[in-house]
């Protein structure tokens, strides 16, 4: 297979860890929303990152490690890229079509913000993974595979976190539009529901 081949079946493997994140970020949130952990924290660093980075990760270790396509150390970046894309379109799809009259705003709307937040982030996560993944791969085993989970885990938390905290009035996940159409970073279902 060519690495075009092997890129779009990442990309559909993005598109398929997308459904095992929407139920586990669900269970978890709803399991840790029943706390005294502030909804912040539970929205970005303990369920959206831990899940949603640990699921490509393991498309990473557990098929693309494997590959014999694998063979050039740049494909760690592009094929980390190809799956967190992949995950980033499925979730984008249902954020636009689903979520936009949740929030009474148009789909056009929505997917507008997105595409400058909530999909390059996505993009830049799976870069960082698929750089660490590269690295544990060709250079050194050490502390590449820890690297590997952590580093996209923190951006990602960080990410989301400030999202969070910008709106700290709405249960919304971030990087979208607030109820009324007011562009603001929190848009999302309600807590603990689905993928961010």
């Amino acid at each position: 297979r060519n690495d075009i081949e092997v890129s779009i079946s990442l990309f559909v493997y993005g598109i398929l860890i997308t459904i095992p994140a929407f139920f586990l970020n669900t269970y978890v949130g709803n399991i840790l929303y029943q706390t005294q952990l502030s909804e912040s924290l539970i929205g970005s660093f303990f369920t959206a990152a831990p899940i949603e980075e640990g699921l490509k990760l393991a498309v990473m270790y557990f098929l693309v490690y494997k590959m014999k396509d694998f063979n050039e150390p740049l494909d760690g970046i592009v094929y980390g890229v190809s799956v967190s894309l992949g995950f980033a379109t499925l979730e984008n799809i249902y954020y636009v079509y689903v979520l936009s009259d949740y929030f009474d705003t148009s789909s056009m709307t929505l997917a507008v913000i997105r595409s400058f937040s909530a999909v390059p982030a996505h993009g830049v996560f799976g870069a960082v993974m698929g750089y660490y993944f590269m690295k544990y791969s060709f250079v050194k085993k050490q502390n590449n595979l820890f690297l590997t989970m952590v580093v996209p885990f923190v951006l990602y938390g960080v990410f989301y976190f400030f999202g969070y905290v910008w709106d700290r009035n709405c249960f919304y996940k971030p990087w979208g539009v607030k109820k009324g159409g007011v562009p603001a970073p929190g848009v999302g279902e309600r807590r603990g529901a689905g993928v961010a």
